[in-house]
C-alpha cells in the first residue's frame, strides 16, 4: 500500500514503527525514509524539542534522535502515563480487526494498481482498496444490551457537546488571562467561577464512585458492562460486510472478542492515578454545593488546577470512547466538533475587550499628562446599561409612530423614564406639543412659555427633554445635570417670570457647556470609555453618550 508522509512528525515515527513490526520493508529500506524525515523536521542526534500533550496540555521533551525514536516510538507524556495505556488498548483492538482485513484473501484480491512511488530506492508500485459498499450485520444483540449503548452514547455526546462547550469558555478565559483578567473585573470572574462550578459538578457526576447516584458515571457504566460479559462479548456477534464495486466480491470480517477484562484492570489503575484530582473535585463539589464552607482537604486547592481539570475531560473522553467501541465497535465513530465556529466568538470578545480596555486607559493617561483625573469609576455602570436600554426602545418606537399625540405606548414609556407624573390634561398638551416640535423647530424658549401659558408650571426640565427627544443632540436638564456642572436654578419662591428667564440662561449655559466639553480631551476620554463599555450603543450623539455619564453619577 502507498505511504503517505503526514505533516505530523509522530505520525511519522507511528508509520515507521508499523512498517518495522510489520515486516513489510527492510531496515535497510528504511534508510531513505528516515533521511526524508530528518532532512523535512530537522530530526538528527542532537538535544531534544518540546511536544505538547494532548491529554493534560502539560509540555515535555523528546529526543531528536530519529534512530531513538524508530526503536522506541514517540516519546509519551510522564504525566499521563496511565491513560495512555488505556487508549493503547483501544488502538490494539482496532489494530486487530484492520490486520484480520488485511489478511483476507478478498481484500488482497481486491487491491487496484494507483500509481507508484519512490522513497529513494527505486520506483514502487502503489495500490488502493476497490470501492465497496459497506453493511453491518448483527447478531445476539439483546435488548439489554441495546440499553446499555444507548447509555454510553448519551454520556458520550454530553461529554463531547455540553461539557466541551463549558471546556472551550474555560479555556479561552485561561488563555487570554494575562490579556484582561485584572480589567475584566466581577464579568471575567463571574463567567470564570460559574463555568468551573458547573463543570465541576459535571465532572464529579461522572467520577463518583456511588452507583446508586449516576446512571452515566463510569463506576455504574463498569459495574453493568462487567455483569453482562457474557451476553456483550461473547453472545453478539458483530460483523463488517464490505461488497466491492469491480469484481461483487462480499468480504466478511468479523470484529475479535473486546478484552474487557484488560480494559477494565487498566480503568482502574487510570482512575487509581486520578485518585487526589478525584477527590479534589469531590471536595469542591461539596464546597459549593452541600454548604459545606471550607474544603476539607488542604491539598484540594492544589490538585484542582486547569491542567488537571482538561486531563479529567480529555481522559473521560478516552474512558467512553472505550466504553462505546467495546460494546458496539459498529456505533464508534470520532466526535468531532467545530468549536471555532460554535465559541470561536471568545477570543474576539477578548480581544474586543482588550483594545478596549487599552483605548480607556490611554485616554486616562492623556488626561494625566495634562496635569488632570478622570476618575472612570465614578460613573454607575449598571445605571446607564439600564438607561440605555430603555432609551434605545423609547428612540427606536419615536422614529417609527407617525403622531406621538395619539399614541399611548409611547407616551406610556416615555412617562416612566423621565418619571412624567403630570395629570391628563398637561400630558395631552405636553405631547400634542412634541408633535408640533417633529414639524416645527423650536427653542427651549419657546418650550418652556407654551407650556407654561397651556399649564402654568414652569417645566425647564421637562422641556429639555422634549426638544431632546426631537433632536440628541440636544442636552437634557435634571437635577444630577445640574448638580455636576455646579449650576442653581432659580429658587420656587421667585416670580414665574423670573424663573422661566433663568431657566432660559442656565439651558444656555448647559448647551454651552456640552459643545466645549465634546471637543475637550476631557470629553473625547469620556467618550472613548463609553464606546468600551456600551458598544451597542455607540450610535447615540456624543452629547448623549456624555449625558448619560452625568446621570449615573447621583
Amino acid at each position: 500500500m502507498p505511504l503517505v508522509l503526514h505533516k505530523n512528525v509522530s505520525t511519522c515515527i507511528c508509520i515507521l514503527l508499523n512498517l518495522l513490526r510489520g515486516d513489510v520493508m527492510d531496515k535497510k529500506d528504511l534508510k531513505p525514509l528516515m533521511n526524508t524525515i530528518k532532512n523535512s523536521y530537522g530530526y538528527d542526534k542532537q538535544g531534544t524539542h518540546l511536544k505538547k500533550c494532548e491529554i493534560c496540555e502539560a509540555e515535555y521533551e523528546e529526543p531528536n534522535d530519529l534512530n531513538y525514536l524508530v526503536v522506541n516510538g514517540p516519546q509519551k507524556c510522564p504525566h499521563c502515563t496511565e491513560i495512555l495505556a488505556l487508549k493503547e488498548v483501544l488502538i490494539d483492538y482496532s489494530n486487530k480487526f484492520r490486520r484480520s482485513e488485511w489478511d483476507n484473501p478478498v481484500f488482497n484480491k481486491n487491491m487496484i494498481k494507483d500509481g507508484e512511488y519512490d522513497l529513494g530506492y527505486g520506483k514502487t508500485q502503489s495500490y488502493r482498496l476497490d470501492e465497496f459498499t459497506k453493511n453491518i450485520v448483527i447478531e445476539g444483540r439483546t435488548k439489554r444490551v441495546q440499553e446499555i449503548i444507548d447509555r454510553i452514547v448519551d454520556a458520550r455526546k454530553f461529554i463531547y457537546f455540553d461539557l466541551a462547550g463549558k471546556i472551550e469558555v474555560l479555556k479561552s478565559i485561561y488563555k487570554n488571562k494575562d490579556r484582561f483578567w485584572a480589567d475584566g473585573g466581577n464579568l471575567v470572574n463571574q463567567v470564570s467561577e460559574m463555568t468551573v462550578e458547573y463543570i465541576v459538578i459535571k465532572l464529579n457526576e461522572f467520577l463518583s464512585t456511588n452507583v446508586n447516584n449516576y446512571k452515566y458515571s463510569i463506576s455504574k457504566i463498569r459495574n453493568i458492562i462487567n455483569n453482562d460479559k457474557i451476553a456483550i462479548y461473547d453472545n453478539q456477534k458483530i460483523i463488517d460486510e464490505k461488497k466491492f464495486k469491480i469484481s461483487g466480491e462480499v468480504m466478511r470480517s468479523q470484529y475479535p472478542r473486546f478484552e474487557i477484562e484488560n480494559y477494565l484492570s487498566k480503568l482502574d489503575k487510570v482512575l487509581d492515578d486520578y485518585r487526589m484530582i478525584i477527590s479534589a473535585i469531590d471536595d469542591y463539589r461539596d464546597n459549593k454545593f452541600a454548604h459545606i464552607n471550607n474544603l476539607k482537604k488542604p491539598e484540594s486547592s492544589k490538585s484542582l488546577t486547569y491542567r488537571n481539570i482538561i486531563k479529567i475531560f480529555n481522559s473521560l473522553k478516552i474512558i467512553y470512547d472505550g466504553f462505546l467501541y467495546s460494546v458496539a465497535p459498529d456505533l464508534f465513530s470520532n466526535l468531532v466538533v467545530d468549536f471555532n465556529i460554535w465559541f470561536g466568538n471568545l477570543n474576539q470578545i477578548s480581544q474586543y475587550y482588550y483594545d478596549n480596555v487599552t483605548k480607556i486607559h490611554r485616554a486616562e493617561e492623556s488626561i494625566l499628562k495634562q496635569g488632570k483625573y478622570i476618575d472612570f469609576d465614578s460613573y454607575n455602570i449598571n445605571i446607564i446599561a439600564e438607561g440605555l436600554k430603555k432609551y434605545s426602545e423609547i428612540t427606536n418606537l419615536f422614529n417609527k409612530i407617525d403622531d406621538v399625540s395619539k399614541d399611548i405606548k409611547f407616551q406610556t414609556m416615555y412617562d416612566g423614564f423621565y418619571r412624567v407624573r403630570r395629570n391628563s390634561e398637561w400630558r395631552k398638551c405636553y405631547f400634542e406639543l412634541m408633535q408640533i416640535a417633529r414639524k416645527k423647530d423650536l427653542s427651549f424658549s419657546d418650550v418652556i412659555n407654551y407650556i407654561y401659558d397651556k399649564t402654568g408650571n414652569v417645566e425647564a426640565s421637562f422641556s429639555s427633554k422634549l426638544l431632546a427627544t426631537i433632536d440628541p443632540n440636544k442636552p437634557i436638564w435634571d437635577q444630577y445635570v445640574l448638580n455636576n456642572l455646579k449650576l442653581k436654578p432659580a429658587p420656587q419662591y421667585k416670580d414665574d417670570r423670573f424663573r422661566i428667564n433663568r431657566s432660559i440662561e442656565l439651558y444656555d449655559k448647559i448647551c454651552e457647556w456640552y459643545k466645549e466639553r465634546v471637543e475637550s480631551d476631557f470629553g473625547k476620554a469620556e467618550i472613548t470609555f463609553f464606546d468600551a463599555k456600551f458598544p451597542r450603543y455607540s450610535w447615540i450623539t456624543s452629547i448623549k453618550k456624555i449625558d448619560f455619564l452625568l446621570w449615573s453619577k447621583r
